[in-house]
């Protein structure tokens, strides 16, 4: 097995075959000859079932995420779902490259070996077709395999244009897996915008770090094996056309190499991997190229072929791989106040320090400050504790909670149960606050509302989200816009932006806006 196949998935899997039952399945063979070589059938049949099986997850994946984007209650067996669908197509896709490894040594082994035989079989519709004086004789639909080539072309050159046409299942199998890769590292992506648990984000962050890493060797290894076809067939057929005088068509193909090499340039850094976009605007330029060698040797069958590989290749503008990556989520550590009896803090399980959190909103009830440590069993078990150590003062805080509301019905909780004065505080991306303290709190002389554009109408997801935030706040429309709010703070409406974020559809754009009050 070449070398890069031992790194190119994360994940191996081995799937069990009947070679029996899959040789008994009709395939054909790639390369006239080997029609009789068992082993050689019994893997082209293997690796159609492989594809087979491949395609089969693929379809079933997609339609798990178009109900894992509907069916909200059961996200989480989805989102298993899901994950144990793309480690099972990573492992098929590994063996499916293992055994195009095998079918290419196969293939390549009986091409050497028969460099310099002559055809001996030619039927009569072949003859007849071929029975042109000032033409070359096409015996094949695939352009190099005709005898043309090998009688214009040294030995070692002939050898090294075959070998670069079996190179080419290669390439196009290695560009299908980082397309499939690309459309796997979307579908985590979606369930990571979803979760809400932080172990579970940290789960999937590192399983699309290490795809990432999976298609950066499969780019790796495309681009290794694409540059020795292009060079090759490249550099074969500008020999011929300059062996044949035919100094127009190499003017030609000149102007189009350069046409290319800018709308390379133009597209560097546009999609997901350059290695892929430059495959596909090369295999245009080769394919057409060969498209002007089959007319000018007359390969009717040639050209036809051909002329489908060039219909189903993308152009510049409309290569389907796009950039996709992780906006970084802060997952806070939101509790509601509970009450246990006897208290579980003790020198043993000491109350936590109080986390701050660089990015988001949370609010919690600070029980008091003191210059000293503080026995747990003042508190009259109330969990969670936090402690923030600070200016020769120790703060003792309580619960964490998403809304100003959540926070001020805690707070009166707290009261009813014999504390003095609770206060609401608030971290908003770092920045403390006390809410209930009049002195820390600047006057705010602005309303703020939060604004959703880009969407005809809203999804349920985003109805029942913005209800569940703001405590049932209207959703009004106005114009292309609909509008929430407006809120007293700036922190009300930067969580519901923040809770919008996470599952907005791709076009919707969400903003803040300041008004005056």
């Amino acid at each position: 097995m070449n070398k890069y196949r031992k790194y190119l998935f994360v994940v191996l899997l081995l799937t069990v075959f009947n070679p029996t039952n899959l040789s008994a399945q009709q395939v054909q063979a790639r390369v006239k000859g080997l029609e009789t070589n068992a082993e050689y059938m019994t893997l082209l049949a293997q690796e159609r079932e492989l594809n087979r099986q491949i395609d089969s997850l693929v379809e079933e994946i997609a339609q798990i995420r178009e109900s894992f984007r509907t069916d909200t209650a059961d996200r989480k067996n989805l989102t298993t779902r899901i994950l144990g669908l793309e480690d099972s197509v990573f492992d098929l896709r590994n063996r499916a490259g293992q055994l195009t490894d095998q079918i290419n040594a196969i293939e390549q082994a009986w091409i050497v070996q028969h460099l310099d035989s002559s055809p001996t079989e030619n039927n009569a519709e072949t003859d007849q077709q071929n029975n042109r004086q000032d033409l070359p004789r096409e015996t094949s639909p695939m352009l190099v395999n005709n005898p043309y080539f090998s009688e214009h072309l040294s030995p070692e050159d002939h050898a090294s244009l075959l070998k670069a046409q079996n190179a080419e299942t290669e390439c196009l199998s290695l560009v299908r897996s980082y397309e499939a890769g690309n459309r796997s590292l979307e579908s985590i992506r979606t369930i990571y915008d979803t979760v809400s648990q932080a172990d579970s984000a940290a789960a999937i962050q590192f399983q699309f770090d290490s795809l990432v890493a999976v298609n950066a060797r499969i780019a790796d290894s495309l681009t290794q094996r694409w540059s020795f076809v292009y060079d090759t067939k490249t550099y074969t057929y500008i020999y011929l056309l300059d062996k044949g005088n035919r100094p127009d068509l190499l003017f030609e193909f000149n102007r189009k190499l350069s046409e290319m090499d800018q709308q390379r340039a133009s597209v560097q850094g546009v999609f997901a991997s350059d290695e892929v976009a430059t495959y596909y605007l090369q295999k245009r330029l080769v394919t057409d190229f060969e498209l002007t060698v089959a007319s000018i040797l007359g390969f009717d069958r040639s050209h036809d072929s051909l002329q489908h590989v060039m219909q189903s290749l993308p152009t510049a503008v409309s290569i389907d791989l796009p950039i996709i990556t992780l906006q970084e989520r802060i997952f806070l550590d939101y509790a509601d106040i509970e009450v246990h009896k006897p208290v579980r803090y003790n020198s043993n399980n000491p109350i936590p320090a109080c986390e701050i959190y660089p990015q988001g909103t949370i609010y919690r009830i600070l029980l008091g400050t003191y210059s000293s440590p503080q026995t747990p069993t003042l508190f009259k078990g109330v969990e969670p504790l936090f402690q923030l150590k600070a200016e020769d003062k120790i703060r003792y805080f309580a619960g964490g909670f998403s809304s100003d509301s959540a926070a001020h019905a805690a707070q009166e909780q707290l009261k009813r149960m014999g504390f003095r004065r609770p206060e609401v505080v608030v971290w908003n991306d770092g920045n403390y606050r006390n809410i209930s303290d009049p002195s820390d709190n600047p006057v705010d002389t602005m309303l703020y509302r939060v604004e959703l554009l880009g969407v005809e109408e809203l999804p349920d997801a985003i109805k029942d989200t913005i209800r569940t935030t703001t405590a049932g706040r209207d959703i009004a429309r106005s114009g292309d816009r609909f509008i929430v709010g407006p809120f007293q703070g700036k922190e009300e409406a930067e969580q519901l932006r923040n809770a919008l974020t996470a599952i907005k559809p791709e076009k919707m754009e969400i903003k803040i806006v300041e008004t005056e009050k």
